[in-house]
């Protein structure tokens, strides 16, 4: 929540005029508050059960996504590429960087092809040299029934974009949690 705040991102789904919006409603309904309240909290787990919870949530795509240690992580950093490109959050890992695109609601196909290729090339513009592996993180908003990884390409780079379901990462941290008690 603090990163939410702090990047200017609590007001900015909010319409107050003589409608008094409770918070649970924006928070149901905002990306950005799904974001925060979800990866801040995923954070503070250590490396190995973070990647287990995001690995789990992938099923049988889960050992074709490289785990790294993550080095540094940055919610909605700003690129720049003809216009400003905003990734909902950028994860710097030793091997791999990955970029993740979140969006509320599984299924409801909002998550965009054209987008990730403005985000892989705005990466490359700011972080390409160092010649990295890209993924991204597409969690919620891909088409029902549509877990099938993709392969894009942007300027001769290439990133695997993993759909992930909110459900997938639910069952997946139930599953972890399980494995505790």
């Amino acid at each position: 929540m603090l990163n939410l705040l702090n990047k200017g991102k609590a007001g900015r789904n909010i319409t107050f005029e003589n409608i008094n919006i409770g918070w649970h409603q924006v928070v149901n309904t905002s990306e950005d508050f799904l974001t925060s309240n979800f990866f801040e909290r995923l954070f503070y787990l250590p490396q190995e059960i973070i990647w287990k919870i995001i690995a789990g949530s992938l099923s049988d795509k889960a050992s074709t996504f490289e785990q790294s240690e993550i080095l540094t992580y940055e919610f909605w950093p700003s690129w720049k590429i003809e216009n400003r490109v905003e990734p909902d959050l950028f994860i710097r890992c030793l091997n791999t960087d990955i970029i993740v695109e979140v969006k509320a609601w599984d299924g409801n196909n909002s998550q965009s092809f054209t987008q990730w290729k403005k985000q892989l090339k705005a990466y490359d513009i700011a972080y390409g040299a160092m010649n990295k592996n890209v993924l991204i993180l597409a969690i919620g908003g891909n088409k029902p029934l549509d877990n099938n990884n993709e392969i894009i390409e942007v300027d001769g780079r290439k990133a695997n974009v993993f759909k992930i379901k909110w459900s997938s990462l639910l069952n997946s941290l139930v599953l972890e949690k399980s494995s505790f008690e």
